[in-house]
């Protein structure tokens, strides 16, 4: 019964999000808008790929629609599905998935820009949006609102149950953040968020601070920012968050990179790798447009985010270095060759507000060379898009803003001719090949394995499967803990036999700015791994010479006492003797049986100390001897074999 009850419950709850849902859309479509055909690009949105659909979450949109245009916040997560194939220009088709709580929520989930999408652990079936700020430019929306004091930072949406839930992380995020780096560690359930800023759409007491004199506005924050420190850390298993120290990377940064590479690092949690972005100006009130951009030249890497000190180290880059840029996009998945020689990070677009340029290039760092290569450039640039791996070997590209004049409108408000932007082309999808280096309308599932593009192996060396001869940066490794974040040690072996002086001898790796004291500890620790493979050896061949002088010494213990014993051939030196059937023992025993007591007739004696154990030749007997009634009082074995024998003589 109450199964019955049960599903009745769920399936009622489903027809009213549905019923919800068409309503949502119905508002959405009340003046004739189709929110998905008659958008003409969208940017500043979050996405993520799990299994097979693309998730884009929030964002802007700017729509066109018989010659009008105006601009809006997106109210949904679209999903793309990935499992077949598809032509952007001809069937391409996005779901629609509405925000709203469940009746125990005072709140529905915020419709949010310049956020995070995280896709959780593997057989988890929520999705979690964290952070983002509140569209500014277009208020009269009837589902516009202000940034609350209330609202968490952290939701997710669980696609099954198709129901909405919220999480209290206010402790470890005081504040909102938005515009950060953002990454995923995908098999240990763990989301990042890295720096980023507070403005008037993720802070109330920004969005409600003017300042009038004589009444005359002389100041007010539209374009105001506050760089953020830390590393939120948000734990998709639990639910919960910790904010970490970033004190080790410089200067907090917006609109960076960040990609977590998991199959390099010194422990199986994998590698963060940053680079690029835009940190303070040193000034008094920072704003969109008066940070300094962070070059390529330098990248920073981290793998012990799940240690209680976090450290990044930099390391200098070489090749054909990027512009320093903004709002590029990342391959959140890192594609290494299939020899693990190389691992390498495609970067696509951005944006420089100093010089007002946006890019259509890809670029790829290629670790653990730290080489960048350019492999592509167009005539079509863009920022603000994210970005996807797609099938074996493309890259998928999602939205993405063409005009440099709608840079930051969602925040400042300051919306040029909306009439003179350009419309993005296939919707705003569109897919590369990361081997052969083409763009394209077309998605392929079925396309052959990723292979390295010879652009990049004619750079690093190889072949398109792997074999970089390149394998350390050109000015060598910035610190020992980098190089070892690609070399490993080995697991420890406890078998001195398997032990090779290979796997114990340290490789210092080849760079002009190691310091004394690393080099000294190199060298201490091969003197000291040399020593103690020469005493396991003097060991081990003390303890086979000893055995073979001593064979009757047991090798251990526990092997000597479960072993059983066997029967042995007497030594050549020793003639065996057979002793005649009337000797010693009265009657004949079964020796597989139990241990019993001798019989009564039979008295233990013991022989006296000069008693024919020369003649015989024999170790003397450690335990008592019994004699039979066959011989007299005090007569031992060896008398009695002597007197044995007179008798048959005589």
């Amino acid at each position: 019964m109450f199964r019955l009850n049960y599903y009745t419950v769920k399936m009622h709850l489903r027809l009213l999000f549905l019923l919800f849902t068409v309503t949502y859309l119905a508002r959405a479509q009340d003046n004739g808008v189709d929110i998905v055909r008659d958008r003409c690009v969208r940017w500043h949105h979050s996405s993520m790929l799990r299994d097979k659909s693309v998730f884009v979450d929030g964002g802007v949109q700017l729509y066109r629609k018989n010659g009008t245009s105006w601009i809006g916040f997106s109210k949904y997560i679209f999903e793309i599905d990935m499992s077949a194939p598809w032509d952007a220009t001809t069937n391409f088709t996005e779901k629609r998935i509405g925000r709203f709580g469940n009746t125990m929520m005072n709140a529905n989930p915020p419709n949010m820009v310049r956020g995070a999408l995280y896709r959780g652990l593997e057989k988890d079936r929520r999705l979690f949006t964290f952070g983002g700020s509140t569209f500014l430019a277009n208020q009269s929306d009837p589902d516009w609102k202000p940034p609350s004091l209330t609202e968490d930072s952290l939701w997710s949406y669980d696609t099954e149950a198709m129901s909405w839930g919220q999480y209290n992380i206010d402790k470890a995020v005081p504040r909102r953040p938005n515009w950060g780096s953002v990454t995923e560690a995908i098999p240990i359930g763990l989301g990042f968020f890295l720096n980023g800023q507070v403005d008037r759409g993720s802070s109330y007491v920004l969005f409600s601070t003017t300042e009038y004199i004589n009444g005359t506005l002389v100041h007010e924050t539209d374009n105001q920012i506050t760089y953020l420190g830390g590393m939120i850390i948000i734990d998709m298993t639990t639910a919960t968050a910790r904010n970490v120290s970033t004190d080790t990377l410089g200067a907090p940064r917006v609109a960076g990179g960040l990609v977590h590479g998991p199959r390099f690092g010194k422990t199986k949690n994998g590698t963060l790798v940053a680079f690029g972005g835009m940190r303070s100006g040193n000034v008094k009130n920072n704003t969109f447009n008066n940070g300094i951009l962070i070059d390529f030249n330098t990248v920073s890497l981290c793998d012990t985010f799940n240690d209680a000190d976090v450290i990044w180290y930099n390391q200098s880059t070489s090749g054909e270095t990027p512009p320093p840029r903004i709002d590029f996009c990342v391959l959140p998945a890192v594609k290494s060759a299939k020899d693990n020689s190389s691992h390498n990070v495609y970067m696509y677009g951005g944006y420089d507000p100093m010089k007002n340029a946006s890019y259509d290039d890809v670029y790829i760092l290629s670790l653990p060379s730290f080489t960048w290569t350019k492999v592509y450039s167009g005539q079509n640039p863009k920022f603000g898009h994210t970005c996807h791996s797609a099938g074996n070997r493309q890259m998928m590209t999602v939205g993405g803003l063409l005009d440099t004049n709608l840079y930051a409108v969602e925040t400042t408000g300051q919306l040029p001719n909306l009439n003179t932007s350009k419309c993005d082309r296939w919707g705003g999808v569109a897919l590369f090949d990361l081997s052969n280096l083409t763009w394209g309308s077309f998605f392929n599932p079925y396309a052959p394995e990723y292979q390295l593009p010879t652009k990049l192996v004619d750079v690093i060396g190889g072949s398109m499967d792997g074999g970089a001869t390149m394998s350390a940066p050109v000015s060598g490794f910035a610190d020992a803990a980098i190089y070892t974040m690609f070399h490993p040690p080995p697991p420890t072996n406890t078998s001195p036999t398997t032990t090779s002086s290979s796997s114990i001898l340290p490789t210092i790796p080849p760079s002009k700015k190691h310091n004394s004291a690393y080099i000294a500890g190199a060298v201490v620790g091969s003197l000291a791994g040399v020593l103690i493979i020469v005493g396991l050896v003097a060991w081990i061949v003390y303890r086979r010479r000893r055995r073979a002088t001593h064979p009757s010494i047991p090798r251990d213990y526990e092997e000597y006492r479960d072993k059983k014993l066997e029967h042995q051939e007497l030594p050549a030196d020793i003639l065996p003797v057979e002793l005649p059937e009337s000797q010693c023992f009265a009657e004949r025993r079964d020796t597989k049986s139990e241990c019993q007591e001798l019989p009564a007739e039979i008295l233990p004696l013991k022989p006296p100390q000069s008693q024919c154990f020369a003649e015989l030749e024999c170790e003397r007997p450690s335990v008592e001897i019994a004699t039979s009634s066959v011989g007299s009082p005090g007569e031992g074995i060896c008398e009695a074999w002597l007197r044995n024998q007179n008798e048959k003589q005589s």
